[in-house]
C-alpha cells in the first residue's frame, strides 16, 4: 500500500486464491496510506467440460450481501472439494466479477466461449475480461484475442497487472515461495515460476502504454474501484442475537441489573466505594465496545451448568475482572486482584 502510495494510486484491489484471511493485513496496511482497498478473492471454477482448464474469476463484493456470496463460495468449495461454475447463479449477487483468460487454452475454445456467455447471463454488467501484460511471446494476438471475445460476449476489458510483489527487486522471493508452495527446490520449478520481473505494480501511464490497443481497460478498473466503495471490510462484524436480553430491555440495561444484583450478594453491607468505581470503569467499557451479549451468554451458561450441578469455573483475560465476579463466573474477589481490564 506504501507502494501504490508512491505511485499515485488511490485503491487497491487484493485477491488471495480460494481464501480472504490475508484480508484482514492488508485493511490494516491500507489505514493512513491514502489508498483504499478494494477486497476480493481469486477462485477457481470446475470447467463445464470435463478435463478442460477450471475457470478462475477474480470477485469483489461492492455491498455486505456480496461479502457474505464470496465468503460462501470459499467454504463450499473447500469442504465439498469442488466448485462448480454454477453456483454463481445463487451465489453472484453484489460481487463483481473478472474472468482471467486461461493460459496456454485458445480462446475459441467452445467450451470456454459458452462458459463466458453463462457468466455475463448470471453478472451482466458486473462482468468484465482481465487483461494483462508481462512481456511474454505472442501476447499481443493472445490480448487481441481477448478483446474479440469480451466484443462477442458483451464484456468489456479490465486492466490488472495481476502483481504479486510490490517491487520487481521481489520477485526472487516469490520465487522461494512458489517453491515452498510446489514442494520443490526453486531450480526445479520450472515453469511454475514466473517468466520474468514483470508481475509487479506499476503506475498508470505504465499501464497505459502496455495496454494502448484498449484504454477502455484501464477506465474499467477505475470503475469497477469505485463500483466497490460501497464495501468495506471494516463493517464486517460479528453480531449478537438479539435475545440475550428481555424484550424490550437494552443489553447493558440488563447486564448492569445482573451486576447490582451479584454485588448485592457478593457484599450485602454495601460495595466498597474502590469496587463501586471499577464496576462502573468496566460496565463503561463493555458498553463502548459493545461487549454486552458476550458477558450475557457467559452468566446464562454458567447459570445453567451451577442450576444442573456441573462443574464450571471462568477464565482467560476478563476472569479477575469485577463484573464477572458479581455475575458469579469466577470467584476470584477483585479486591485482593489489581488486574487490567483493558487487557481483555
Amino acid at each position: 500500500f506504501d507502494r501504490a502510495a508512491e505511485l499515485g494510486m488511490t485503491a487497491l484491489g487484493v485477491c488471495d486464491r480460494d481464501t480472504v484471511s490475508g484480508l484482514v493485513r492488508a485493511l490494516e496496511a491500507s489505514r493512513g496510506s491514502g489508498v483504499r482497498l478494494v477486497a476480493g478473492a481469486r477462485l477457481r471454477f470446475d470447467a463445464p467440460v470435463p478435463g478442460a482448464t477450471p475457470v478462475e474469476l477474480l470477485l469483489w463484493p461492492f455491498e455486505l450481501a456480496g461479502w457474505a456470496n464470496l465468503c460462501r463460495l470459499i467454504t463450499d468449495g473447500h469442504r465439498r472439494g469442488e466448485r462448480p461454475l454454477g453456483s454463481l447463479q445463487m451465489r453472484g449477487g453484489g460481487l463483481m466479477a473478472a474472468v482471467l483468460p486461461p493460459p496456454g487454452v485458445a480462446l475459441a475454445e467452445q467450451w470456454f466461449l459458452e462458459a463466458t456467455e453463462g457468466l455475463a447471463r448470471v453478472f451482466g454488467d458486473r462482468l468484465s475480461m482481465v487483461m494483462s501484460r508481462h512481456g511474454l511471446p505472442d501476447e499481443g494476438l493472445r490480448l487481441r484475442q481477448v478483446l474479440a471475445l469480451g466484443a462477442h460476449v458483451g464484456v468489456p476489458p479490465l486492466a490488472t497487472n495481476l502483481p504479486r510483489y510490490h517491487h520487481a527487486s521481489r520477485r526472487e522471493l516469490a520465487d522461494v515461495l512458489t517453491a515452498v508452495r510446489e514442494g520443490r527446490p526453486v531450480e526445479a520449478c520450472g515453469a511454475a515460476l514466473a517468466a520474468n520481473h514483470e508481475a509487479h505494480l506499476k503506475p498508470g501511464p505504465a499501464m497505459q502504454a502496455l495496454l494502448d490497443l484498449a484504454p477502455q481497460a484501464i477506465d474499467r478498473s477505475v470503475q469497477v474501484a469505485e463500483r466497490c466503495r460501497g464495501f468495506d471490510l471494516a463493517q464486517v462484524r460479528w453480531r449478537y442475537p438479539a435475545d440475550v436480553a428481555p424484550q424490550g430491555v437494552r443489553p447493558i440495561d440488563h447486564l448492569r441489573s445482573l451486576v447490582q444484583a451479584g454485588a448485592r450478594d457478593r457484599w450485602p453491607e454495601g460495595v466498597p466505594a474502590p469496587l463501586a468505581d471499577r464496576l462502573e470503569h468496566e460496565l463503561a467499557l463493555v458498553q463502548e465496545l459493545r461487549y454486552e451479549p458476550y458477558f450475557l451468554t457467559v452468566h446464562e451458561i454458567v447459570a445453567f451448568a451451577r442450576g444442573r450441578g456441573i462443574l464450571c469455573q471462568g477464565r482467560g483475560a476478563a476472569a479477575n475482572s469485577a463484573i464477572c465476579f458479581c455475575l458469579g463466573i469466577t470467584a476470584v474477589d477483585p479486591d485482593r486482584m489489581d488486574t487490567l481490564f483493558e487487557r481483555f
